[in-house]
């Protein structure tokens, strides 16, 4: 039989300071808990914010399927990534397999630049290293002649990029946001 020694053993130490935690911790937040004016103004407020990502991100596919650089590479992914930031903001509000919808399609033109953006920051690091290296010009041009399959087939795919079918998800979202 074990000693009583009247000293608390480490895991119950441990156990009431995650009872005391749990205790303190706030409780959540419910759309319930806000006035209805003060949801209908942020729902307001979240579908003019839809329009303007999805205008933004419109122009910016468009500058990029025209003229296709780095530049404009760097300000579609941008883009992409605010309406991303916006999907993930409204979720709350939104069925979840529409939204998972959106984020998926959207996940999907970002991988689109995966490898070139890859090897343009390769290209950077490689540069950093100089002249003084055999093997870093070597892998420079191992990259420069990966860059321009990246290239061609990351053009590609951006010509015949669709955004039909993710902007009437983006359009039935701001819908169910005008109903709220």
């Amino acid at each position: 039989m074990k000693k009583d020694s009247g000293k608390e053993s480490v895991g119950a130490k441990s156990a009431g300071k995650l009872t005391e935690r749990a205790a303190v911790r706030p409780t959540c937040v419910t759309l319930e808990t806000f006035e209805p004016a003060a949801l209908r103004a942020a729902a307001g407020h979240l579908v003019g914010l839809a329009k303007t990502e999805w205008k933004c991100y419109r122009k910016e596919l468009q500058r990029c399927q025209e003229k296709f650089s780095e530049k404009r590479v760097h300000q579609f992914r941008v883009e992409t990534r605010r309406l991303l930031s916006w999907i993930e903001l409204v979720a709350p509000f939104l069925p979840s397999g529409r939204v998972g919808k959106i984020r998926d399609c959207l996940k999907r033109h970002l991988d689109t630049f995966d490898d070139l953006r890859d090897t343009h920051v390769q290209l950077l690091l490689t540069r950093k290293l100089g002249d003084g290296y055999a093997e870093a010009t070597a892998f420079e041009r191992y990259l420069r002649k990966r860059e321009k399959h990246a290239h061609r087939r990351t053009l590609s795919n951006l010509k015949c990029m669709k955004t039909k079918r993710l902007g009437k998800w983006i359009a039935s979202c701001r819908k169910d946001l005008k109903k709220r």
